[in-house]
């Protein structure tokens, strides 16, 4: 008997990152961390990214509708200067919640394709409008924080403006999100994967 094919892949819209001095610094920045808290670090740093709009669980053919968008609209490097400096958190509920890397890019051309990869996923109907108004704030996650320590707050403080290097060009891909038990791995969605 066949098995049955999947009809739903947990997907997002993301460009992943690359830079040598991250990549190469990541291990102590997990060491130091571990430290100020308990901490549930990015599997690996090729999961880094930035995330345009997670999707969750969508139906295939609207996967292989946003990725033919996003092939026949951008083109495959997108030119940019963007610069990975300094670490910050997301809090919730008045709890810091997510460690990231932060993306500085002056020029205004992250938003401007945020704006028209949402743009295209409310005229298609696969988003909401309430859910595309959300602000934009790039970053690359390094970790999810469980709970945390005085010193923390003060490694973020060490490192609010430490340059972790720089990227000259993205790509926009439709990325597919598989759970593991150690953490989730992050894979280029393509049509010929069902």
């Amino acid at each position: 008997m066949k098995a049955k094919k999947e009809n739903k892949k947990r997907i997002f819209i993301g460009s992943f990152t690359k830079t040598n001095k991250l990549y190469s610094e990541y291990n102590v920045i997990k060491n130091i961390f571990n430290k100020s808290g308990k901490i549930s670090w990015t599997k690996t740093p090729h999961n880094f990214h930035i995330t345009y709009q997670f999707l969750g669980n969508i139906e295939i053919n609207n996967a292989e509708k946003i990725n033919d968008f996003l092939k026949n609209t951008f083109s495959e490097q997108i030119p940019i200067e963007i610069e990975i400096k300094g670490l910050g958190y997301f809090l919730r509920k008045g709890n810091p919640s997510v460690l990231f890397a932060k993306v500085i890019e002056q020029k205004g051309t992250l938003k401007h394709l945020y704006k028209k990869i949402n743009n295209f996923l409310i005229n298609e109907g696969i988003v909401e409008e309430t859910v595309s108004n959300k602000p934009f704030y790039p970053h690359i996650t390094l970790g999810r924080i469980k709970k945390t320590n005085y010193m923390f707050f003060e490694q973020i403080e060490k490192y609010k403006n430490y340059n972790f290097g720089t990227i000259s060009y993205i790509k926009i891909n439709v990325i597919e999100s598989i759970l593991l038990p150690d953490g989730a791995l992050y894979k280029i969605f393509h049509n010929n994967d069902i």
